[in-house]
């Protein structure tokens, strides 16, 4: 926390949740230099005691006091904390900045080792979920966290997104009646694929009594996730840290995009 209206909405979104017991929550209250300790020490046991309150005590709560550089400082934090998860505040998606994410948000995103849940304006709960998957072993675990994670999620649409092969190979053999029904049966090989990865998925989800859809998209891959999260004014976006190549995998370049361009908030599972 640094003292910011961003942060007060972000621990508000954050306390709103329907957090299991016990849970632990560490506030990592941050100075850039010794002259702001006090003030920051005061705003930490604040946000403490309104935490506390806000959870009903069910949260036990606690701080630390850092100052510095914030990645380091909230990254240390999280390993000495054991952390399951980090949440931070981003900026809202509708600024005029050359990127949505904020500087620290993206640093700790990337090199995190822990699930970093990055809170986008606007804060509005989260029950609809779009969770991207390639069946990579991150996109595995980042269902695995989202079916275990108190979130209050309610909707989840399972989405995975091909590439867009035949529209790149087909210009080149246009000529070639076999090439392109070749290739027109890669794309429905790969198509029967995704289905069959997103069906399994949304199946593991819908155990948890979530109501849960899946689809398979065509096309750029961090482009189709957001375009995905628009369409359904999703709160929240799910994805591994990394992927796979082939079914379009989700690299870091790709969860990154996401995080710079998502409409709500995202988070990314390592």
């Amino acid at each position: 926390m640094d003292g910011s209206q961003k942060t007060d909405a972000v621990l508000a979104e954050v306390a709103a949740l329907p957090w299991p017991e016990p849970t632990e929550c560490l506030v990592v209250a941050l100075a850039k230099r010794s002259s702001q300790l006090d003030q920051v020490h005061h705003q930490a046991l604040r946000t403490v005691q309104a935490v506390r309150a806000a959870t009903k005590s069910r949260v036990v709560v606690d701080s630390t006091l850092r100052e510095g550089r914030a990645v380091p400082a909230i990254l240390g934090a999280a390993k000495e904390f054991e952390a399951d998860l980090i949440v931070l505040g981003g900026q809202d998606p509708n600024s005029r900045d050359e990127f949505h994410l904020g500087p620290v948000a993206r640093a700790v995103a990337q090199r995190s080792g822990t699930p970093t849940l990055v809170f986008r304006p606007p804060l509005r709960g989260l029950a609809n979920v779009v969770l991207a998957t390639d069946g990579s072993a991150p996109a595995v675990r980042a269902r695995e966290w989202l079916q275990q994670a108190p979130l209050g999620q309610e909707n989840v649409l399972v989405t995975a997104v091909m590439p867009p092969t035949l529209d790149v190979c087909l210009p080149i053999q246009a000529d070639h009646d076999a090439a392109k029904a070749y290739l027109r049966s890669m794309e429905d090989h790969a198509r029967g694929m995704a289905q069959d990865l997103v069906s399994r998925e949304a199946d593991a989800l819908a155990t948890t009594g979530r109501e849960v859809s899946a689809e398979v998209r065509q096309g750029s891959v961090s482009g189709m996730i957001v375009g995905a999260a628009e369409e359904r004014h999703a709160d929240l976006i799910v994805v591994g840290a990394q992927g796979k190549t082939g079914l379009a995998g989700m690299l870091g370049s790709v969860s990154l995009h996401v995080l710079e361009h998502a409409p709500c908030s995202v988070l990314v599972v390592h």
